[in-house]
């Protein structure tokens, strides 16, 4: 089990979530690149703080850029990560020497890759743990939080706020869905794309989901679970109070490898999570339509219960 993911940990989601001063590594101005995309999605939340860091520039944006997080005045909540793989240790080592405890690392090229990436992301890891940090990512599209007017989504706007939190192991995925739900009517208060959850797991923010007061329904798209016992205990617990509407891809071998390269998770049968979930079993699908439909319907319902959907 991952260490240190308790829900009791109240400052690593507030940190994350609504974070009062943000540290955006790899700010570009380059248009269309991910440093660009999220910096400006970045800018856009009003009511707090937001660092610009780029060793080769001394400006982004018409803002002062940082060589390092390091030089930045203050304390930092959050460090958004969007730099050369090769480069992400590096930066979360200065994050930990700020004092830092809270990150989302965008970048890609890690245990989704090949055996090297591994190795690095396992680098990356215990860096982060032993500064007591803990990161969403890697290979992440970024995260939201409507009722506090945050977003990293540098990829999509115009996110309605509502009663839904979505965490989805597949950033393409996440973002359908959230159209799919948005257009029945539905909005969406917190989202997560988990990436390769080398910190952070699909578990960590289900629980989290489960006891958040904003949060009425729980909807999870899943490639793969690491602590699949855990996940049923939470699921079993939470579902008795909040709907929970989950979708399962990579049920079939080929769609397992598949998954497996996308996010580096651990894919199973449909049969393993068909009987995992049976007791709350109440309807099934294969379309990420069915997922945004039927999280919508659960929404307006509110009451407890899950809904897989395969």
């Amino acid at each position: 089990m991952a260490l240190g993911t308790s829900v009791a940990n109240e400052s690593l989601w507030e940190n994350l979530f609504s974070p009062r001063s943000v540290a955006m590594v790899g700010a570009s101005d380059v248009v269309g690149s991910w440093g660009f995309n999220i910096t400006q999605r970045l800018l856009q939340s009003k009511g707090r703080s937001i660092f610009v860091v780029n060793p080769r520039h001394s400006t982004v944006m018409g803002m002062p850029a940082y060589q390092n997080v390091g030089d930045i005045p203050g304390p930092v909540d959050l460090a958004m990560i969007a730099v050369p793989a090769p480069r992400v240790l590096s930066v979360v080592e200065d994050c930990v020497r700020k004092g830092i405890k809270a990150a989302v690392v965008i970048s890609g090229g890690f245990s989704e890759t090949d055996e090297d990436g591994r190795a690095m992301e396992g680098q990356v890891v215990a860096a982060a743990r032993k500064g007591g940090m803990r990161f969403v990512g890697p290979n992440t599209m970024g995260h939201a939080n409507t009722h506090a007017g945050f977003s990293s989504l540098g990829f999509m706007g115009g996110v309605v706020p509502g009663p839904v939190s979505f965490a989805a192991q597949s950033g393409n995925m996440g973002s359908r869905i959230m159209q799919m739900i948005m257009s029945q009517g539905v909005g969406i208060g917190k989202f997560v794309c988990t990436g390769n959850e080398a910190s952070l797991r699909l578990e960590d923010y289900l629980e989290y989901f489960g006891q958040d007061p904003d949060t009425g329904v729980i909807a999870l798209y899943i490639e793969g679970l690491r602590e699949a016992g855990r996940f049923v205990r939470l699921a079993r617990e939470i579902s008795l109070r909040k709907p929970i509407v989950v979708m399962k891809a990579g049920g079939t071998s080929g769609a397992m490898r598949a998954a497996r390269s996308h996010t580096g998770a651990l894919a199973g049968t449909d049969a393993v999570y068909t009987a995992a979930l049976m007791p709350w079993r109440t309807q099934s699908s294969t379309t990420d339509s069915s997922l945004g439909a039927g999280t919508a319907i659960m929404a307006r319902s509110a009451g407890p219960g899950m809904s897989p959907t395969f």
